[in-house]
């Protein structure tokens, strides 16, 4: 938690069996700014209150935010 966060040069895979990835949502509930950079995710982003920047990379899920830059 916390009001600024970031996530950078990282990727997330699941297994088939054990983790859905559309069953799965990071959660940066108390963020005002997030950075995202160089990302490959297989998941959901819930981020209401965030300003996101977001370079380079690729969310394969749903991305919540307040604004997206």
């Amino acid at each position: 938690t916390g009001q600024n966060a970031s996530m950078g040069n990282a990727g997330m895979f699941y297994s088939p069996e054990r983790t859905l990835p559309s069953k799965t949502l990071i959660n940066f509930c108390d963020a005002t700014s997030l950075t995202l950079t160089g990302i490959g995710i297989r998941a959901s982003i819930l981020a209401p209150k965030a300003a996101v920047n977001f370079t380079n990379g690729n969310i394969d899920g749903t991305l919540v935010t307040k604004s997206v830059t």
